[in-house]
C-alpha cells in the first residue's frame, strides 16, 4: 500500500525560496534541496547530522544520523541531557533549531541539522510535527508533553508579572580614542557590574551592565533602575568617559537590552507579541549604527529560558540611549506580558516587514507600527501607564531617531563636572586598554 503523501512532502519551489530569504535574514546557514521535497532524509551524501524535536518552541528530543538513516537517539529528552557531557551541544542544536522554526512563522517541527565549525552548522532540512509522521517523534511529544504544559488558567491568575533589566553600556574616552573596560571601575556582579567580551580569542570586560531589581510595576522598576545607574556613576569616578548605549555605538561592541519576564507562562504568541508591540516600535527609532548588530545579536524572537522560572528577551538594543525611550521599553514590557492574547496584529510575518527589520528601513517600519500604536491606545493599561507610553508613540509618529555616539548621562540627570560635556562627533577608530 503506497505511503500517504503528508502535506509538506512537497513544497513549491516559490515557496522554499521564501523560506530561505528568511533564514538568511536572520542569519540562519541551510542547505535546501531545490527540488520542491523541503527535506535532507532521502540525500545520504551527508556523513553525520542530528534531527531536533521541537514542539512550542522547545527541544523534547535530539538524534544523532548517519548518511540519512536515524541510528539510537543521542539525548531523548531535556531531563536526559541536562547537567550531562552533551549538555553544550544539545543546547546549540536545540538554538538553531528553534530559531529556525521561529523565523519561519512555526512553533513545531524537526529540523535536519549538518554539524559544522563554531557558528557554522547548517540547516538541510524541515519536517511537521503532523500525526502520523513518525513514530519516534510521537513517542518523544507523549513523553515530554508533561513538562511542557502551559500553566492553568488558576495559576495564571494568582501570579503577578514580574519584570527585570539589564542593559549595557560602555564607556568612551574622547581624548585618546579608546574604550576603557568597565571592569577597572566595576566588579562581575551587584546592579552595577561588567560583562565579558571575546575578541580574537581573548576574553575581556569592557561592557557596563546594569541590573536593577525585578519589580511588579513600572515605576518601582524604573526607580530600581535609576538607583543601579546612580550606583554606577559613583564607582566610575573618571567623569571624562562618555557612556554610550544603543545597539552597536563602536564597531566591534554590540549592545543589548535584555528583558526579564516572570509570573506569565513563556509562550510562542507572547514571544510574537513582543516582537511586533515592542522590538517593532524601538526599531523606528533605532540610530542606523544598531543595525550593525543584527542579525547575529538582536534578532527576532531571541529569548532564553531561565532555570528559576521565566525568560529573557534579548532582542532589544541598550535602551539606555533616552530616559524616555527606556520608560516606555519597561511600560510596554508589563502590558504585552498581561495583555498579549488582546493583542492580535502580526506585522513581521510579512518577509517585507521582516526585511525592513533587518535592512533598517525605517519609513516602512513607522508605516507598519502606525496600526499597532492605535491598537494599544485603545487598552486601559496603556492608558494607566500614559506617562510612560505616549511620549514614545510621540517620538515614532514624529520620526525622532535616537544618537548613539551622544553621552547618555545629561538626559539621566547624571552629574557631569563643567568642562567635560564635549560630545564627539567621530568614534569609528578605537581599541581595548
Amino acid at each position: 500500500m503506497q505511503k500517504q503523501r503528508n502535506k509538506w512532502d512537497w513544497i513549491p519551489a516559490r515557496e522554499i525560496r521564501n523560506w530561505e530569504e528568511r533564514l538568511r535574514m536572520a542569519g540562519i546557514k541551510h542547505q535546501f534541496s531545490h527540488k520542491g521535497a523541503f527535506d535532507m532524509d532521502a540525500n545520504t551524501r551527508y556523513a553525520k547530522g542530528y534531527k531536533v524535536y521541537v514542539t512550542q518552541l522547545r527541544s523534547i528530543g535530539i538524534v544523532e544520523e548517519s548518511g540519512g538513516r536515524s541510528g539510537s537517539p543521542l539525548l531523548l529528552s531535556r531531563q536526559s541531557w541536562e547537567g550531562k557531557t552533551g549538555e553544550k551541544i544539545a543546547k546549540r542544536l536545540e538554538k538553531l533549531a528553534v530559531r529556525t522554526l521561529y523565523s519561519l512563522g512555526m512553533d513545531s517541527g524537526i529540523v535536519t541539522i549538518l554539524p559544522g565549525e563554531e557558528r557554522g552548522s547548517a540547516v538541510a532540512g524541515i519536517k511537521p510535527l503532523d500525526k502520523g509522521w513518525q513514530e519516534d517523534a510521537a513517542r518523544y511529544v507523549r513523553a515530554n508533553s508533561a513538562g511542557l504544559a502551559a500553566a492553568s488558567e488558576d495559576e495564571i491568575q494568582t501570579q503577578q508579572v514580574r519584570v527585570g533589566l539589564d542593559p549595557e553600556f560602555i564607556l568612551f574616552d574622547p581624548k585618546s580614542g579608546k574604550v576603557i573596560p568597565a571592569s577597572r571601575f566595576l566588579g562581575r556582579q551587584g546592579r552595577a557590574g561588567c560583562d565579558a567580551v571575546w575578541i580574537r580569542g581573548k576574553c575581556y570586560y569592557p561592557v557596563a551592565e546594569l541590573r536593577p531589581a525585578p519589580a511588579t510595576h513600572p515605576s518601582a522598576l524604573f526607580r530600581q533602575l535609576r538607583a543601579s545607574m546612580a550606583l554606577a556613576a559613583r564607582e566610575i569616578e573618571d567623569t571624562s568617559l562618555h557612556w554610550y548605549a544603543g545597539g552597536m555605538p563602536l564597531e566591534g561592541l554590540p549592545l543589548g537590552g535584555h528583558v526579564h519576564l516572570s509570573g506569565v507562562p513563556f509562550s510562542p504568541e507572547l514571544l510574537r507579541a513582543l516582537d511586533n508591540y515592542l522590538a517593532l516600535l524601538v526599531a523606528v527609532l533605532e540610530d542606523s549604527r544598531s543595525l550593525k548588530r543584527r542579525p547575529r545579536y538582536g534578532f527576532l524572537g531571541d529569548f532564553r529560558l531561565q532555570p528559576h522560572g521565566g525568560f529573557e528577551y534579548r532582542t532589544l538594543p541598550s535602551f539606555l540611549v533616552s530616559p524616555m525611550v527606556t520608560k516606555a521599553v519597561i511600560a510596554l514590557a508589563f502590558l504585552i506580558a498581561n495583555q498579549y492574547g488582546k493583542l492580535k496584529q502580526r506585522p513581521l510575518q510579512d518577509i517585507h516587514i521582516q526585511k525592513a527589520f533587518y535592512q533598517g528601513e525605517r519609513e516602512k517600519l513607522r508605516t507598519a507600527v502606525l496600526p499597532l500604536l492605535q491598537e494599544l491606545e485603545t487598552l486601559d493599561e496603556c492608558e494607566q501607564h500614559a506617562a510612560y507610553i505616549r511620549p514614545m508613540f510621540a517620538a515614532v509618529r514624529d520620526g525622532w531617531v535616537w544618537d548613539e555616539l551622544t553621552d547618555v548621562r545629561p538626559p539621566w540627570r547624571i552629574h557631569i563636572p563643567e568642562g567635560k560635556r564635549k560630545s564627539i562627533t567621530s568614534a569609528s577608530n578605537f581599541f581595548l586598554v
